[in-house]
């Protein structure tokens, strides 16, 4: 006994309603299923583009090409399914991914009759429509499979012998498949543009976070390069461990919280002579006792005994004389 066709329709149906069939419709309605069954979708073909599909047809670079017009595809005739009338029912326009209206009416591809080798079947051929004229020459176009097949079995009366089928619409040609990822792609608050990660709002962070005592690791043995600016240039608020490289400087920089220090092991000096009187001296940069060596005409002073350095300035326990070369060196 063959299966009727009501049997196919319901397990179609609960298909779409994702769940498996397991029992006729008078038995269980799709709601009564409760076998999960979701679509299957295979990550190699998913339009990983799809969200830059306008709701109008039109060509997107890199997105649609337009086979419209001059372009509009001519189909050949699947000889594996036996003719009707001398002309057979399946037409292979042979291109995948045809944008289906999903997208928008104006996106449905538009279907034509006419002589093998029109030029601008749009204008020259004879449309027809997927409902047919008067019960005949109805139609379903696969736009997944790019196949036109008169599914009730009828012929069109324009699709004469010796007349054939042409597909004019848009075709999908952006990155395919979760393994290929296009050129820009937003995860998040993230802009994955080629080789390149960024935020997509403003002033933004990118933190990356281990867990537990895990570091984050730069598996190279050629160099990484840290940002670099000049020292207006410095971010402000600054979190404290920031690390810059200075093109003033020049050199490696962190801030610890209160201040930016350099991280290059040099020395620096000044000079300038006493007075006899004055104890508080002005410095060019801020400095420690410890970090600060002090020579009175090549003789080295005690530091916290014979000066106390604070900040941008030194305090003497006794006044340079006008005859004492004060030499000055930070650590």
């Amino acid at each position: 006994m063959a299966v009727l066709i009501a049997q196919y329709v319901d397990l179609l149906f609960k298909k779409l309603q994702g769940v498996a069939k397991t029992a006729n419709s008078t038995v269980k309605s799709a709601s009564n299923e409760s076998i999960a069954s979701p679509a299957f979708i295979r990550g190699d073909i998913v339009w990983m583009e799809s969200s830059q599909i306008p709701s109008t047809a039109q060509v997107v670079a890199g997105i649609t090409q337009a086979l419209t017009g001059n372009n509009s595809v001519e189909c050949t005739a699947d000889t594996t399914v036996p003719p009707i009338g001398g002309v057979r029912p399946t037409w292979l326009s042979n291109e995948a991914y045809w944008v289906p209206q999903e997208f928008g009416a104006t996106w449905l591809p538009k279907v034509y009759v006419g002589p093998s080798g029109a030029a601008n079947i749009e204008a020259t051929g004879t449309q027809i429509f997927s409902a047919g004229i008067s019960g005949a020459g109805e139609y379903y176009f696969d736009t997944q499979a790019g196949v036109l097949n008169f599914i009730g079995e009828t012929i069109p009366s324009a699709l004469s012998v010796g007349n054939v089928v042409y597909i004019a619409g848009y075709q999908y040609v952006g990155a395919l498949g979760v393994q290929n990822n296009p050129g820009n792609v937003n995860l998040g608050n993230l802009l994955v543009s080629n080789t390149t990660i960024s935020a997509n709002i403003a002033n933004a962070s990118i933190t990356l976070e281990p867990t537990g005592s895990g570091v984050v690791v730069i598996d190279t043995v050629t160099g990484l390069v840290i940002p670099t600016g000049n020292t207006v240039q410095r971010p402000s608020p600054a979190a404290t461990g920031t690390l810059r490289f200075n093109t003033d400087t020049p050199g490696v920089e962190v801030y610890n919280g209160s201040q930016w220090g350099s991280m290059t092991a040099n020395v620096t000096n000044q000079l300038f002579n006493g007075d006899g009187s004055t104890l508080v001296f002005a410095l060019d940069r801020s400095s420690t006792s410890a970090a600060t060596l002090i020579m009175f005409n090549g003789v080295v002073q005690v530091p916290t005994i014979a000066y106390t350095v604070t900040g941008n300035s030194v305090t003497f326990a006794e006044p340079p004389l006008p005859t004492d070369t004060v030499d000055i060196r930070f650590l």
